[in-house]
């Protein structure tokens, strides 16, 4: 694998920021005013370096932003939320400046960074196995840096995040959250990570999948784990090594086992099944509100989008079934159909399949690229994250095989 050249400063800067921001746990990267700065900071770069501030496709979402809001508005006779409708153009211009900013290597900096960040992260998780009870202590020392909102939950209190590594505690302790806000979002960025290799070097076991694989186990994440399950299907059919085939093979039988046996595999969708025919919801009493597992979520927030296909955007809801039963929902690709409506969820699929499609132009890593993200997504929140935007951007922003920034 060729080398990425030494990171610059601003390079350094930028990533640091961005993994913040991403992890979705820090206090600092989530702070308005932090944003702000390094929004501004972006800019005076981008003008200095002669990049463009805007793009014609950065516009065309703006665009389709402010008139899904607005005829949301008119049609359902309801207000704007302005503070995240802001903030969702906010979030759109900060993975346009990321991208800009990181220029024409954007993504091989980016993942030769997280790779280190992913070796470091593990043998510290590897510390937190041994040594739970003298974790559970530092809870004190970074709970500042930490997004106060997860400490709503008694199950919580130990929980922390410091860049490096975020400690879930409690009784789940041994699943590993690395620099993300839950293990699942972690299982989702090594996914990612792997598909982007697969894409750039083919199917091959070189170090850095063999990493990101390993690491991925530790998460014990349902969506992570099927996800891995079709990257390694797809490696049987395209791997061209004997060794890595023979290691794709006893990978996939392990898996379809362990996928039979464990709680949180096979018998998990098969509760998530269950409730979601039975219509079940739990009670989550430290918000007095109740929460939908994820498939059920799907199935509630499809039939909202079909009540207003042209999507709902950031309009209080006064109507729906969610709204009237108090029900929260945790399934990033149904809030993307809700919130974006048809038109735009089309629009996004097409542009991460795009992005991988560019990598090294074939159509496999594309589609390969597309079901895994898709798989992630419909376990996580995304749709208010930076790295969904940053996906959707990359292959408008930067050109793969001409690696040049483009307007």
């Amino acid at each position: 694998m060729d080398e990425v050249r030494s990171l610059s400063r601003f390079d350094l800067l930028e990533f640091v920021y961005l993994t913040m921001l991403m992890s979705g746990a820090s206090s600092i990267a989530g702070n308005d005013f932090v944003r702000l700065i390094f929004m501004g900071i972006g800019m005076i770069y981008a003008i200095v370096r002669y990049r463009p501030l805007f793009n014609g496709v950065l516009l065309g979402l703006f665009f389709a932003w402010v008139l899904i809001n607005v005829i949301a508005s008119l049609y359902l006779e309801a207000d704007i939320d302005y503070i995240p409708f802001i903030g969702k153009m906010v979030l759109l211009y900060t993975a346009y400046l990321l991208l800009v900013c990181g220029g024409k290597n954007f993504w091989d900096k980016y993942e030769s960074f997280l790779y280190k960040l992913v070796k470091i992260s593990f043998v510290i998780y590897l510390f937190s196995l041994l040594f739970p009870s003298l974790f559970d202590l530092m809870v004190n020392v970074f709970r500042p840096f930490t997004e106060e909102s997860f400490y709503q939950k008694e199950t919580q209190q130990n929980y922390f995040y410091s860049f490096f590594f975020t400690y879930i505690g409690g009784d789940k302790f041994y699943r590993n959250c690395g620099f993300m806000w839950e293990p699942g979002a972690y299982a989702m960025l090594l996914n990612l990570l792997i598909v982007y290799n697969i894409a750039k070097h083919g199917f091959q076991l070189n170090k850095h999948i063999k990493l990101y694989f390993l690491v991925l186990l530790t998460t014990f994440s349902t969506a992570g784990y099927v996800a891995m399950f079709l990257v390694l299907i797809f490696y049987l059919f395209e791997g061209r090594n004997v060794y890595g085939k023979i290691f794709a093979i006893l990978s996939v039988f392990v898996l379809f086992v362990w996928f039979l046996n464990s709680d949180f595999l096979l018998p998990k969708i098969e509760r998530f099944l269950e409730a979601t025919v039975n219509g079940e919801v739990s009670h989550q009493g430290y918000r007095d509100f109740y929460e939908a597992n994820r498939v059920y979520s799907f199935v509630l927030l499809f039939n909202k989008f079909l009540m207003f296909p042209m999507g709902w955007g950031c309009v209080h809801d006064t109507v729906s079934y969610l709204y009237v039963n108090d029900i929260l929902t945790v399934n990033g690709l149904g809030n993307l159909l809700v919130t974006w409506g048809g038109f735009v969820f089309l629009f996004f699929m097409y542009a991460i399949a795009k992005f991988f499609y560019q990598v090294h132009g074939a159509f496999r890593d594309a589609i390969l690229g597309l079901l895994v993200m898709a798989i992630a997504f419909f376990s996580n929140p995304i749709e208010n994250n930076v790295l969904l935007y940053i996906l959707i951007l990359s292959p408008f922003v930067v050109c793969h095989k001409s690696k040049k920034i483009v307007i």
